[in-house]
């Protein structure tokens, strides 16, 4: 695989005439709102605990019920996204927009614990009507589920496309401030999912943890807009975009081609469907080695999260460089894919691994917990780790257009979001409906995995700079390794069984 050459790149460097003293956002602008995103992001997954909880009340606590309720949470999201996005760059004071937002998540989820009461009382109604298949009873719970979450899961959903959108003063910064935000947006949600787990409902209960996270919204939306009538977005005569100080947003003066823009859309929506696949993947296989408990969900989400944060922060200071970021995401993308498929072997070895590490990580978390944490960071964390790198990348592809692809940058964000979205919520459900069900973990991770392969192969075929010859070549050789590296995949319950009851002959099926 060719390396990735500056000269390959497209440019972002803004190309426009300012008045040299007006250039520059506020400096306390982007860390103001980095804290305003992470409290968003931390609300927000307290929210989906507590939603997770009392719907597993409504709809019992099963696999197939879990993902339908992911599904109807993230569907919410993308259509914000989509929505916030294409409103956002019409704007004059955006992060007034932000700050409306935050204020009536805070009051429409308050209100869900009295619509699931009644969401209850229907469903009770409805059920023994329904057909008995699990395909009726996914679509009505999903239909149910989707009415009752649909509000504050869409206005979760805007507050992204918003946010960057406040934050933009110039196109050159975009992919710094993407990944930062981003970032801090996903570490938010890995202190709500702890806090929320670990302390809030076993220690508050439910309604006063909703009362706390309703109070977190309300206090964004009071310092967001204290910050947003400082800050605005005039218009100049020819229509695009001004920050208040009179820096203008600026224009990419190279592009990527439309067709290599699509092909990046496309995998994106890949490596969505991708990365919820593995999760449920994942947690269906790490229970061979710790308990299925609120404990160990905890520790597992935290640890897609972390990867996913981590990775925004490292990539999003280099984006400003001039490397050929297409081959970039095409080695992101495949090098993903080799980890999650190394995933298994590195599960059956994490026994060893805890064993060995225990006593220093129990200086700083309960002895009960240290397994749980080994395990979920062994197996999940360096393929999220490499998603979360691409993402801003992606992202700062996606975003770069032709003329006037500047005064549109929060339309593009909210696009790619929900597309994103969307493949995680078909991820979620194909792997837990279809995959796991008819072909085990293992057949499933191998599919999974090549899907990205794949999708990271057809970046390179369309990477700038990367000879068609030298992108098949690597190709072929990925593809050939790939292929080797899966035969030589075990199944984890095979090991485990085999380690469990060893000599003995077994008659199982996952």
């Amino acid at each position: 695989m060719s390396a990735p050459r500056p000269s390959d790149l497209p440019r972002s460097e803004a190309a426009h005439t300012t008045d040299p003293s007006e250039e520059e956002a506020p400096r306390w602008l982007l860390p103001a709102l980095a804290t305003l995103f992470f409290c968003s992001g931390l609300s927000a997954l307290v929210y989906q605990v507590l939603w997770l909880r009392l719907l597993g009340l409504v709809f019992g606590v099963t696999v197939y019920a879990a993902s339908t309720v992911l599904a109807s949470f993230m569907a919410g999201l993308a259509l914000g996204s989509f929505a916030a996005g294409r409103l956002a760059d019409r704007l004059r004071r955006p992060l007034l927009w932000f700050a409306a937002a935050e204020c009536l998540i805070a009051l429409s989820a308050l209100a869900t614990p009295a619509a699931l009461d009644g969401l209850q009382r229907a469903y009770a109604v409805v059920s023994p009507s329904l057909p008995g298949s699990v395909p009726a009873l996914t679509l009505a719970r999903f239909l149910m589920s989707f009415s009752v979450l649909l509000v504050p899961t869409a206005l979760m959903g805007a507050t992204l496309p918003l946010v960057i959108r406040s934050s933009l003063f110039r196109i050159d910064t975009l992919g710094l401030r993407l990944g930062l935000l981003y970032g801090t947006n996903t570490a938010g949600a890995i202190a709500g999912t702890l806090a929320a787990g670990l302390y809030l409902i076993p220690v508050l209960g439910i309604s006063r943890t909703f009362a706390v996270a309703a109070a977190v919204n309300l206090g964004i939306a009071a310092t967001a807009a204290a910050l947003g009538l400082r800050i605005q977005t005039r218009h100049r005569p020819d229509g695009s975009p001004v920050a208040a100080a009179g820096a203008p947003v600026g224009e990419s003066p190279a592009w990527l081609p439309r067709r290599t823009r699509g092909v990046v859309l496309a995998v994106f929506g890949i490596s969505g469907f991708a990365s919820l696949a593995l999760e449920v993947i994942w947690f269906r296989s790490n229970v061979l080695l710790i308990r299925p408990t609120v404990y160990a969900f905890a520790a597992m989400l935290s640890t897609v999260l972390a990867g996913i944060a981590i990775g925004s922060w490292l990539i999003a200071p280099l984006l400003s460089r001039r490397w050929n970021w297409v081959a970039v995401l095409a080695v992101l993308e495949i090098a993903a894919a080799f980890t999650a498929l190394g995933s298994f072997w590195t599960l059956m070895r994490s026994v060893d691994l805890t064993a060995q590490v225990g006593p220093w990580m129990e200086l700083v978390m309960p002895a009960y917990l240290t397994p749980l944490f080994v395990t979920s960071f062994v197996t999940i964390f360096p393929t999220m780790l490499l998603f979360g790198a691409a993402f801003p990348v992606g992202m700062h592809l996606w975003t770069l257009g032709g003329p006037g692809a500047a005064d549109r940058v929060a339309g593009r964000i909210g696009l790619f979001y929900a597309v994103n979205v969307v493949g995680s919520i078909l991820g979620s459900l194909a792997a837990g409906f279809l995959l796991l069900p008819l072909l085990g973990a293992r057949a499933s991770l191998v599919i999974v995995c090549g899907l990205v392969v794949a999708s990271g192969l057809l970046v390179l075929l369309v990477a700038p700079g990367v000879s068609r010859r030298s992108a098949l070549a690597s190709a072929g050789g990925v593809a050939v390794t790939f292929a080797l590296v899966a035969g030589a995949t075990g199944d984890p319950f095979d090991v485990f069984l085999a380690y469990r009851f060893p000599g003995q002959p077994l008659l199982w099926r996952e």
